[in-house]
């Protein structure tokens, strides 16, 4: 996994070198464009969340990232929002530097040359930012999207599954991997998230050189990524039984061969699910071993 990972060095950026300024109306041009084409409602944006976006391209431009993700969003909620950062980050059972440090491992591994400054915003990105102005549109005065309505969105669950699966994925790696790459080390208070562009390109080539030293097993990202399957899985195997329980109430209480079919379809699933429940620890416990010194 470290062969991709652009390094600091390789972007001729030391952290004495400010992140490269992004003008915003091009980049809400963009947005606008984006959020067109996924049919969402377009509102304006103000200045805190044009400031957000500015802080997203600037450090996709400077890890040379071909899209800015929802990764890079939330990072620049947290780092540049404290409050609504802190927000997000607890909504997602995670603590804000270890929410930071998620999201940043999450887009090292996305950095590859790109030609464009102001690169485009990832489908995932569009939708969250999407839901967010859905937000702010309903309100009864001040219709600008605000950092709040970001957060919100995932306060609320309107956001796609595929968006809160990354934004979850980014609260577990980070407190999975903060103590190991960053060593132990108590939570900073939330006033210390990194505010200037100095800082902010600090702390990410601090994680970098965590990464670049934890060596190619990153047998931590392979149990958070378990993780994720397993609940996606679980939640698949919830929403058929769901279904399969509201077909049931409608079929008529008479027994029939419908029903039998219902009845045997719904054993077979809870079979599946019994053996996904009884798979996944031993999985885990491989994964775990793995992690173990010799």
């Amino acid at each position: 996994m470290t062969q991709d990972l652009v390094t600091a060095r390789d972007a001729a950026a030391p952290a004495a070198v400010a992140l490269p300024p992004q003008d915003a109306q091009p980049i809400c041009d963009k947005l606008d464009r984006a959020l067109k084409e996924e049919r969402y409602r377009r509102t304006a944006y103000s200045e805190p969340v044009r400031s957000l976006f500015q802080l997203a391209w600037a450090v996709a431009s400077h890890k040379r990232t071909r899209q800015v993700t929802v990764y890079h969003l939330a990072y620049a909620l947290v780092s540049g929002h404290v409050e609504d950062g802190k927000e997000l980050a607890d909504c997602l059972g995670c603590d804000v530097e270890s929410f930071q440090v998620g999201c940043i491992l999450r887009f090292l591994s996305l950095g590859l040359p790109g030609r464009e400054v102001i690169v485009s915003p990832s489908v995932d990105a569009v939708r969250w930012l999407g839901e967010g102005a859905a937000l702010a549109l309903n309100r009864v005065t001040q219709n600008e999207l605000l950092p709040k309505d970001l957060v919100l969105a995932v306060q609320e669950d309107t956001i796609p599954r595929s968006v809160r699966a990354q934004l979850r994925a980014a609260a577990r790696l980070g407190a999975a991997r903060r103590d190991a790459i960053l060593g132990p080390r108590p939570v900073q208070p939330t006033s210390a998230a990194p505010s200037s562009p100095s800082e902010i390109i600090k702390q990410m080539e601090e994680v970098e050189k965590g990464r670049a030293a934890a060596g190619p097993g990153d047998n931590l990202t392979n149990l958070v990524e378990l993780l994720e399957e397993f609940e996606q899985r679980q939640d698949d195997v919830m929403s058929k039984l769901e279904n399969i329980d509201r077909r049931l109430e409608e079929l008529p209480q008479t027994p029939s061969g419908a029903r039998l079919g219902a009845f045997i379809f719904v054993a077979l699933t809870l079979g599946v699910a019994a053996g996904l429940a009884l798979r996944f620890p031993q999985l885990v416990g491989s994964l775990f071993k793995s992690l173990m010194p010799a």
